[in-house]
């Protein structure tokens, strides 16, 4: 008997059979939500594209007046529709059968990189894609921030004009002796640094361990993307007729899901990273707790 339970059901309170064909109406049914989904929105998103461009050498702010005086929908609301539309499902809304309503409103509010949308229109070919995904990947595409430059002698402002008239800048000076007197260096103790988490907030020096496990989950769960590619290489040998891709990958899809939201996401706001009863006495909170933040 199947041990799957989803929201008051338990598949298990069935035969095998009986669980295992509920299970297929059950995908079979979402599919159709989300092509249902992915088609209303193109063509509302077309119809007021159009509307929109039939206004665009009217008065400012009067296709937003039209759109959500008739619809009876906000202003974002409207461009989310508009442009999933002009930057997406134009052409060709089947291929975003696979995303989630506001993965492809994020996706569409701004113009993303090229590389941005083929991973992510790679792991629509394999996987649902979730808004999530759409901000990690986006994340993980950002430049990587320039090392800071080593901090320079200070320069003072000084009174005295060069040939030009320019005022002159020159590094301060102890005495009026010109002959230079030894100075010993003492090494100085590297500071910390400062370790911040995805709210920018500092990570306490007794939860690092854990902010830098959260680090080997997320990366743990992306190597099982390879068990997908490798099962997928299985389904096309002879012998491997039999393996059912779709529950390989929603399996996987749930392990991935479980260490990322396992992770790190921050110091308790309660306690501050002592222990309470609210981070049941860890000091910090994990990935799937951080909507009750």
């Amino acid at each position: 008997m199947s041990d799957i339970v989803t929201g008051d059901f338990n598949y298990g309170s069935v035969d095998a059979d009986t669980a295992a064909k509920l299970e297929y109406f059950a995908k079979s049914g979402k599919a159709l939500i989300r092509k249902s989904q992915i088609q209303f929105i193109a063509d509302f998103g077309k119809i007021l594209s159009e509307a929109k461009e039939l206004l665009s050498h009217s008065k400012t702010g009067t296709f937003v007046k039209w759109a959500t005086a008739e619809f009876d929908i906000g202003h974002s609301t409207v461009y989310n529709y508009v442009n999933a539309w002009e930057k997406h499902l134009s052409n060709g809304w089947k291929d975003y059968l696979n995303w989630t309503q506001t993965a492809l409103y994020l996706a569409s509010s701004d113009d993303l990189p090229k590389p941005v949308m083929k991973k992510l229109a790679a792991m629509a070919s394999t996987d649902m894609v979730r808004q999530s995904d759409v901000k990690r990947v986006i994340e993980a595409h950002k430049p990587k921030p320039e090392p800071a430059l080593p901090v320079r002698e200070s320069l003072e402002f000084s009174d005295d004009l060069d040939a030009d008239g320019d005022a002159v800048w020159s590094t301060p000076v102890e005495d009026e002796d010109d002959t230079p007197e030894p100075v010993q260096v003492t090494p100085e103790k590297p500071e910390a640094s400062i370790m911040l988490d995805s709210l920018g907030r500092q990570i306490p020096k007794n939860l690092r361990s854990a902010s830098e496990l959260a680090i080997q989950l997320v990366a743990t769960g992306r190597e099982l993307d390879k068990f997908r590619k490798l099962a997928k290489d299985y389904l096309e040998q002879p012998g491997g007729d039999w393996l059912r891709m779709q529950d390989i990958s929603d399996c996987i899809k749930v392990l991935k899901d479980h260490f990322q939201q396992a992770a790190y996401h921050t110091a308790c706001l309660k306690c501050s990273g002592k222990g309470c009863k609210v981070c049941e006495m860890t000091g910090w909170i994990p990935d799937y707790l951080k909507g009750t933040l």
